[in-house]
């Protein structure tokens, strides 16, 4: 990704990673740690801008039996 660029769509996912029983300090990705996936708890997907404005200039000057459906 380019700087100033803005994703279009993602997800976020999560995991809780316990404290670890036996050693008082280790790493993360120690075996012994218990880890809880969250899975996926949030999405999004964005239209690009000018999608957005297309689509609002449509509504517009749509006929008005095509605004109501």
């Amino acid at each position: 990704m380019t700087h100033g660029s803005v994703p279009q769509s993602g997800s976020l996912s999560a995991r809780v990673i316990r404290a670890c029983p036996t050693h008082a300090e280790c790493p993360l990705d120690c075996p012994e740690r218990q880890v809880e996936d969250l899975g996926e708890i949030a999405r999004f997907h964005n239209r690009g801008f000018t999608q957005k404005i297309k689509e609002a200039l449509w509504r517009r000057s749509a006929p008005t039996s095509a605004k109501q459906s």
